[in-house]
């Protein structure tokens, strides 16, 4: 069959993945908010690629319990429009020129048939951010003993404990190709979509940015700072102008990263991750960062190992100060220490402030939770607490709020 002679205009964002990308990696990471464009073009590329490749496509979704709940209607519905030579039938789709056949599942509850497929060599599982740690780890090893494998994965994201997104976003891989697309990247929005978006937007931010947006959805009203509140911050335009002031969150060679924040007065200027570096090395990315300038503020948490590098700092002559999260806050009556003064001091302040953009550090401000403590205090959700809800360590957005605290003589004083 000569594809050339198929036409299917897709959105721009999706030319080097379909053009390129596609053949060259094993894993693919397709992920963003609804309206996006990301299953029909999955479902076009795959259709394509089984009319000049013999193929066996294993369709998947975690629960499926009936082929209704499948993408077996959408692959039909490019059939019947672009003429792709495939015979449909009720459970299974075939091009008798090549031998490609789709076939459909959930994972759920077949994790032992599907392990037992000696012929499957490409997996696309629609949305992904739903499948277990389980169905990932048995289906992965199904696929890629075949020729040729590809494992796709359509994700909308829902949280960041979802094992896929545990397993291929919280440390990148080479063997992976990323792809983010979102309703403003697909021109090909109608109208009336577009309308129900904007209208979802104004009543609702937080549900607009996670189903449109492709946002981790915000759980409960226990969240310290609002999606809204971000965005807000990361739109406002405010003068270069003020103090430079650093943040440094550290990590020794773990599985955390250390991260540094720049300040101009209110304005955010960068926020850095490092890995794998001692105490020692981060103090001396940190004087490279200040230009050697032994003058300007910088702020340490010396909890866990963060003390090397205060005392690296300080021996050189550096004007730091020490931060320890669970200490006494200025306070004590409001805030039940004083990570949660500088979480809700930046909170009550931060519409003077402007910050650049960073997903890592946008989940991590808007993921964290608080309660009022026994004694009518506030309280902001320890770091192991957290992390056992499956998000990683919040080290930028440590580093961040580090920044902003003014400090008098090693002493707390408040927001900058």
């Amino acid at each position: 069959m000569d594809n050339n002679k198929l036409k299917f205009t897709l959105p721009a964002v999706y030319n080097e993945w379909v053009s390129k990308a596609f053949y060259q990696y094993v894993f693919h990471f397709i992920y963003g908010g609804r309206a996006s464009g990301k299953s029909w073009t999955t479902a076009f590329l795959l259709l394509s690629y089984g009319c000049s490749n013999r193929i066996k496509v294993l369709c998947l979704r975690e629960i499926q319990n009936a082929i209704k709940d499948s993408v077996h209607s959408m692959l039909k519905k490019l059939i019947d429009v672009y003429k792709f030579p495939y015979i449909v039938k009720d459970k299974y789709i075939y091009n008798p020129y090549t031998g490609t056949m789709f076939i459909f599942s959930g994972l759920y509850r077949n994790l032992e048939s599907i392990k037992s497929m000696d012929d499957v060599n490409v997996a696309w599982i629609e949305q992904a951010e739903a499948v277990s740690k389980e169905s990932i780890d048995v289906l992965i090893p199904t696929v890629i003993r075949n020729p040729n494998p590809k494992i796709i994965y359509t994700v909308n994201p829902d949280e960041e404990s979802d094992p896929v997104w545990q397993d291929y976003m919280i440390k990148k891989r080479s063997d992976t190709y990323y792809l983010n697309a979102n309703y403003n990247s697909n021109p090909f929005c109608t109208p009336e979509l577009l309308a129900e978006i904007n209208r979802l937007k104004i009543d609702s931010y937080d549900d607009y940015n996670h189903i449109y947006g492709g946002e981790f959805k915000v759980i409960g009203d226990d969240i310290l700072i609002s999606s809204l509140a971000y965005n807000l911050a990361i739109e406002r335009i405010i003068k270069d102008e003020g103090q430079e002031r650093y943040g440094v969150d550290c990590a020794r060679y773990g599985k955390d990263s250390s991260s540094v924040t720049k300040l101009k007065g209110l304005k955010h200027v960068f926020t850095n991750e490092y890995n794998q570096k001692s105490t020692t090395e981060l103090a001396r990315i940190v004087m490279k960062d200040v230009n050697h300038n032994k003058n300007v503020p910088i702020n340490v948490d010396i909890g866990g190992l963060g003390a090397g590098t205060y005392d690296t700092l300080k021996d050189e002559g550096y004007n730091v100060k020490e931060i320890n999260f669970g200490g006494t806050s200025q306070l004590p009556d409001k805030y039940a220490n004083i990570a949660s003064e500088m979480w809700c001091t930046y909170k009550d302040n931060m519409n003077e402030t402007s910050i650049i953009h960073n997903l890592r550090l946008k989940k991590e401000l808007t993921t964290r939770k608080y309660k009022i403590d026994k004694k009518g205090r506030w309280l902001i959700e320890s770091k192991d607490d957290y992390k056992k809800r499956g998000y990683a360590s919040p080290d930028h957005a440590d580093s961040f709020l580090l920044a902003h605290l003014q400090t008098i003589d090693n002493v707390y004083y408040g927001f900058v």
